[in-house]
């Protein structure tokens, strides 16, 4: 693990493209961590709190928040911050959500008032519209053509991403909406809500293709994070337990987590690009992060983490950055994580194997038979699927 103390609270974790990891902190300063030459690097761009940051596409720039008054664009080639005016959002106002589209061509912002704008990063807003509710999330489809919204009125917005025109508004949820994520073909929508309901929607039709509830047990934390995975085949949630859940509406695996219940900004579960790793933070004396496989074999605990830390996976896989009330900026290496899986599973085959030669089975009948039953194949795990119970 790699630290950088940057000496106040952290408040966003962003990967690059190319690889390269941003956190912004509450004195609004940027800090940089190149995986090549492991340099850091700060700019002090204005004095008032980061929220948020997006990555151009191309790598080359970093959008964020400027406490309602815009948003600040800093090109890494000429090392200089330009401001972008926001049309219609005041300047009591807070920005919440940040968003840079695929094609590079526009930037989405939503505030805590209810309005979304879209701003083109060369000279300013192209359109801004209101919606109920504050902004929780904004997020462009893959293809940069639509925009989604999320908010505290439970609903999910999809807006016309050239025009503003709202297409259609989804109703599904009972409390506010806290995240939405898009399937890459942008074919479909998932979204989490703090009324414990997770739902996969269908665009094309604009309807709910599943709802999956998650009934917290007397005394558990409510719904906190949910992450889709890559393939969007499964999600991951996290109350007081950590749940993975198939589409097709099947439990996968679950495991309690001593988790924080910190309103503000809840603990996280994040996939690994692969889908083949979740990390999810925990609390028992001290903050930690647990990171799991697939099929829910956990890997190892992280320490040095601290509260209301931000996850985020680097694109390749290689590296988790974090970051914090502590305002440390840590890069845990992963790929260490994934070579530590080789001798696990060949322990889990070979006491496998030792169970089903001291049984006096035949081999292949005996995994067969104890597959059925519902026991741990290495197969599952070499091949990134999860083994359903």
């Amino acid at each position: 693990m790699e630290t950088f103390a940057a000496g106040t609270e952290l408040t966003s974790v962003d990967w690059s493209p190319d690889g390269s990891l941003v956190a912004s902190s509450r004195q609004g300063a940027l800090y940089r961590w190149e995986a090549a030459e492991r340099l850091v690097w700060s700019k002090n761009n204005h004095t008032s709190t980061i929220q948020d940051i997006t990555w151009s596409p191309d790598s080359g720039s970093i959008a964020f928040d400027t406490a309602g008054r815009g948003i600040g664009i800093y090109n890494l080639g000429t090392d200089i911050v330009e401001t972008r005016s926001v049309e219609r959002i005041p300047s009591s106002s807070r920005i919440v959500s940040v968003d840079w589209s695929s094609d590079g061509t526009r930037i989405a912002v939503g505030d805590e008032k209810g309005n979304i704008a879209v701003v083109d990063p060369r000279d300013g807003s192209l359109f801004t519209v209101s919606q109920r509710g504050e902004v929780r999330c904004v997020e462009w489809s893959p293809d940069s053509s639509y925009l989604a919204s999320g908010s505290t009125d439970g609903m999910i917005r999809i807006w016309d991403g050239h025009t503003g025109s709202l297409l259609t508004a989804l109703s599904g949820h009972t409390g506010p909406v806290v995240g939405i994520t898009w399937s890459s073909d942008g074919k479909w929508l998932g979204s989490s809500s703090l009324d414990g309901t997770v739902n996969l929607w269908q665009i094309s039709t604009g309807t709910v293709a599943k709802t999956f509830r998650l009934v917290a047990r007397p005394g558990e934390a409510p719904l906190q994070d949910v992450s889709w995975s890559p393939d969007m085949s499964c999600f991951a949630a996290l109350t007081s337990r950590l749940f993975v859940v198939g589409v097709d509406g099947s439990e996968m695996w679950t495991r309690d987590i001593p988790a924080v219940v910190v309103f503000n900004r809840p603990p996280q579960v994040v996939w690994s690009p692969t889908g083949s790793l979740l990390a999810v933070e925990a609390w028992s004396r001290d903050p930690y992060m647990v990171v799991f496989s697939r099929s829910g074999q956990p890997l190892c605990n992280l320490t040095g983490a601290c509260l209301r830390e931000v996850l985020e996976w680097s694109p390749d896989g290689r590296y988790i950055g974090s970051g914090g009330d502590d305002g440390v900026l840590r890069i845990y290496d992963a790929e260490a994580i994934s070579e530590a899986m080789g001798p696990i599973i060949l322990l889990l085959i070979s006491l496998l194997v030792l169970r089903c030669v001291v049984a006096g089975q035949g081999l292949w009948a005996c995994l067969a038979r104890r597959s059925r039953g519902g026991a741990f194949l290495a197969g599952c795990a070499i091949s990134g699927r999860g083994c359903r119970k």
